[in-house]
């Protein structure tokens, strides 16, 4: 090995401040001596590397960019931007290469020398000697407007929200260029998507290091170290690093959405990290359906949408399985343009308000009060209530205004009660105990809602599209998912005395 450069000095002046290495001084590797070589070497604007999570990456950024303002790669008014999905996600970046800085015994309080600026909206560290100064911005082109930087990190962009990728790597192309020597270099794991600008990049950038498992690596391979190491170039020099790889790779049997995060994060190949499916199949939703009587009590799963978001009312009585919707959107905008923003089918938001499924209460925001009154009006008082917590104030503020203190269910959308609600609301399906009735309205919403599941295997209800509407599905699935855990639905509730809204 020959002499280490300025650069590889500086880097490995700095000490760690947190993890088992915490107070040590910074060891290059040989995968971040290779990148230092190549992505800032002369003849480069745009270099990505792409490994596994968990591999010091974060930190390794951290310290290129401490060097860009107290280091050897410092430019006199430059500026080095980091920018990540979100401002608080670039700021671990910033963090790291704060606490590097001061790990040199820098006294970053000394105004005469340091701008500093961290708040919940900001990220900034400048060296007012000589203007050079680190920027951390989140994946938002409106903000990228007026950059001067010599270097650009892009961290993870395969996290970017979708709607904003391509035009923030516009932005910040057009901003190089003002600095000679300017760069941008991209880093993270690989995205599922094939037409992303990181998935191009890593094919035809100026310098690309990619360490992944290839795609179509035998899966009997998966579970080998030698195979990590592939996507992982850190892995002989972090143990832990290995040990946490062995935990996940072993949740991996017979679960396969854990299987799915293991390859798209542990394998990096590219791959999408969750497993959606459906919530129920249609085929088997339509012949499920049935003229079920509404026989004893009944639950009410409700869920309350925002602003001009549709809100939704669902009755389930179980004692016969009959499974009975309905929805309620403001004035404002009209059906025909809702129709169009939702991407339903024509005509589909009229029919529903023609056969009653669908009620407009309210100017701009659906009126609960009105959607609650009319699912009373219809079916009566219920057993019992089951909601998510989003508007409980606004839902006990209704109750208390139709004179109805009724006892609740608050059910939270963390993962943990989120997937026990589907789980539930499946196995009742499934078991032949839920009849859905004949309805345009529940068919719309169930032909949207799909489960994701984490790397846990936890599954949450989502939707296909963003603009779809999901909230009858959702109310169902938490009024059928509280009668199953609740054996005592189905007999007379006495309410007496003042509001009175009790936790189950």
């Amino acid at each position: 090995m020959g002499a280490m450069t300025p650069l590889e000095r500086y880097l490995q002046s700095v000490k760690i401040t947190q993890g088992q290495n915490a107070g040590k001084r910074l060891r290059l590797l040989d995968w971040q001596r290779e990148f230092l070589a190549g992505a800032l070497g002369p003849g480069v604007s745009e270099a990505a590397i792409s490994m596994a999570r968990g591999n010091g990456k974060s930190a390794f950024l951290a310290s290129v960019a401490a060097a860009c303002i107290d280091g050897p790669l410092a430019v006199p008014r430059a500026e080095v931007i980091c920018c990540a999905s979100s401002l608080q996600q670039a700021k671990i970046v910033y963090d790291h290469a704060v606490r590097f800085i001061e790990s040199r015994r820098v006294d970053l309080t000394d105004r005469k020398q340091w701008r500093r600026a961290d708040s919940v909206n900001h990220a900034l560290l400048e060296h007012k000697p000589s203007g050079a100064r680190l920027r951390c911005i989140g994946s938002d082109p409106k903000r990228a407007h007026g950059l001067a930087p010599a270097l650009v990190l892009a961290d993870e962009p395969a996290q970017w929200p979708v709607n904003q990728r391509d035009a923030m790597l516009a932005a910040l192309r057009t901003s190089l260029g003002k600095i000679p020597g300017s760069r941008l270099v991209a880093l993270g794991t690989r995205s599922a998507d094939p037409a992303h600008w990181f998935t191009e990049m890593l094919d035809s950038g100026d310098y690309v290091l990619d360490y992944s498992v290839p795609s179509d690596a035998p899966a009997e391979t998966w579970g080998e170290p030698a195979t990590w190491a592939l996507a992982n170039p850190s892995l002989a020099a972090f143990p832990e690093l290995r040990k946490q790889i062995e935990r996940e790779w072993e949740r991996t049997v017979g679960n396969p959405s854990a299987l799915a995060s293991f390859r798209a994060l542990r394998l990096n190949q590219g791959v999408a990290d969750t497993m959606t499916r459906s919530l129920v199949e249609s085929a088997d939703w339509l012949a499920a359906e049935g003229d079920a009587p509404a026989e004893g009590d009944y639950v009410l799963g409700v869920d309350l949408g925002g602003s001009r978001s549709m809100s939704a009312a669902v009755g389930f009585w179980p004692a016969s399985g009959r499974l009975e919707g309905l929805a309620a959107f403001p004035e404002v905008p009209g059906l025909i343009e809702r129709e169009r923003m939702d991407r339903a089918a024509e005509g589909a938001y009229r029919r529903m308000e023609e056969s009653g499924e669908l009620i407009l209460a309210g100017r701009r925001v659906a009126d609960i009060a009105a959607l609650i009154g009319t699912a009373l009006d219809r079916w009566g008082e219920p057993w019992g209530v089951a909601t998510d917590r989003f508007r409980r104030a606004e839902f006990e503020q209704v109750c208390e205004g139709l004179d109805w203190y009724p006892a609740v269910e608050w059910r939270s959308l963390m993962p943990s009660q989120s997937a026990e609600d589907v789980r539930l609301f499946r196995r009742e399906f499934h078991e032949g105990r839920v009849t859905p009735v004949r309805s345009l309205l529940l068919r719309h919403s169930l032909a949207e809602a799909v489960t994701r599941s984490d790397n846990l295997g936890n599954e949450s209800l989502t939707k296909r599209n963003t603009q779809a509407r999901d909230d009858v599905t959702m109310a169902a699935v938490l009024g059928v998912a509280a009668a199953s855990r609740n054996s005592e639905y189905g007999g007379p509730q006495a309410h007496s005395g003042r509001s009175r809204v009790v936790v189950l």
